[in-house]
């Protein structure tokens, strides 16, 4: 069955916006306090129905790493002061379909929402500030690609990008 879906979509504003949410771009020093929303990706991804092994032990090194490329940038929806969901956006991912591999196109690399969070429209806000910065380093699309068993992944993505690709998986026991 499906197993990856990918996405593409104009850089064109995203309608949605959140009560009582600060969003702000993550810098390096901020590290410690949204490393906790990445781990939870991770977990998340990690687990039923997802399955998805290579989160099974994430590398912080690796997120840190990531988070002070400045070609990269983590938006983060704070509530009351604390990270309550993150957007990572960055160059065109190698790990998307290579239709949509190119210098035009940014990538989603990440996002997560706690689950005291969701359904506030904090995604949507998240997506719209993600893909602002998008046109002010001169992309001109977007590109997201997610495990389709994410249940909040497909319910979110396909809301806002329009199906490019689907990767299958095929199992057959011994």
């Amino acid at each position: 069955g499906y197993a990856v879906m990918d996405g593409i979509r104009a850089l064109s504003p995203v309608n949605g916006a959140a009560e009582d949410v600060d969003i702000r771009r993550a810098a390096p020093a901020d590290f410690t306090d949204v490393l906790p929303l990445w781990l939870a990706l991770n977990e998340h991804l990690a687990a039923a129905p997802v399955f998805l092994v290579d989160c099974l032990n994430p590398n912080p090194a690796e997120f840190q790493e990531w988070l002070a490329d400045e070609r990269n940038a983590l938006w983060v929806a704070y509530r009351h002061g604390r990270p309550v969901a993150s957007l990572g956006i960055g160059p065109s991912s190698d790990n998307a379909c290579t239709v949509i591999r190119d210098p035009g196109t940014a990538s989603i690399r990440s996002a997560f929402t706690l689950p005291a969070a969701r359904g506030d429209g904090i995604a949507s806000a998240l997506l719209g500030r993600a893909l602002a910065w998008a046109r002010s380093e001169g992309y001109v699309r977007c590109a997201v690609d997610f495990e389709t068993m994410n249940t909040q992944a497909a319910r979110f993505w396909p809301r806002h990008f329009k199906p490019i690709c689907l990767s299958l998986g095929r199992h057959i026991n011994e």
